[in-house]
């Protein structure tokens, strides 16, 4: 089901899908505000398409935490060629870092997951290679609960390569990506 046409069905109508944004900024401010930390978690994969021949696409992972602080965390991707047949040929791989937070709106929650948007500036680090700088986006939408970011975006990450390549995600999705707020605390 589309968020609008959930929204319709709860009674909402346009009033909530125009204070959508607003709301989203109030529970970013609330989630991240008062000292909490919200996590975040991802394995997809991502496409910048065909190029000179080249299928690219990205497969990646990564961990970490947000707060009002900033962001740390990182993982590891494969940049390979998905046109040829298996096993496809790796074009670069190695581990990226965080290295500050742009943005972090979180549209609701549900149970202890949340859905969101991160938006990231990241390091990418070749085996062998020097650092790249990269932008990376996060999205997670939480179909089961109804809660999907807005502007409409399909679950994944985009990775953004200044003066390369934009890897977008696969519709349909190919990987999960997810938000928690829940985070232990021991005596």
């Amino acid at each position: 089901m589309k968020r609008r046409d959930f929204l319709k069905r709860a009674g909402q109508g346009s009033v909530a899908l125009a204070s959508a944004p607003a709301l989203a900024h109030v529970l970013s401010r609330v989630a991240l505000g008062q000292g909490g930390t919200t996590n975040y978690h991802f394995l997809a994969f991502s496409s910048a398409g065909v190029v000179d021949a080249v299928d690219h696409t990205v497969a990646m992972v990564g961990d970490g935490h947000l707060s009002s602080g900033g962001v740390t965390g990182g993982g590891a991707f494969v940049h390979f060629d998905n046109a040829p047949p298996a096993p496809k040929p790796v074009l670069a791989s190695g581990s990226w870092k965080a290295k500050r937070l742009i943005s972090y709106q979180q549209f609701g929650t549900w149970g202890a997951f949340a859905s969101g948007v991160l938006e990231m500036e990241i390091n990418l680090v070749p085996t062998g290679g020097s650092p790249v700088p990269a932008m990376l986006t996060v999205v997670c939408n939480i179909g089961p609960a109804g809660i999907f970011v807005v502007p409409p975006s399909p679950e994944g990450y985009m990775l953004t390569i200044p003066g390369s390549l934009t890897f977008t995600p696969f519709v349909p999705p190919l990987g999960l990506t997810l938000f928690t707020v829940v985070n232990e605390h021991r005596d």
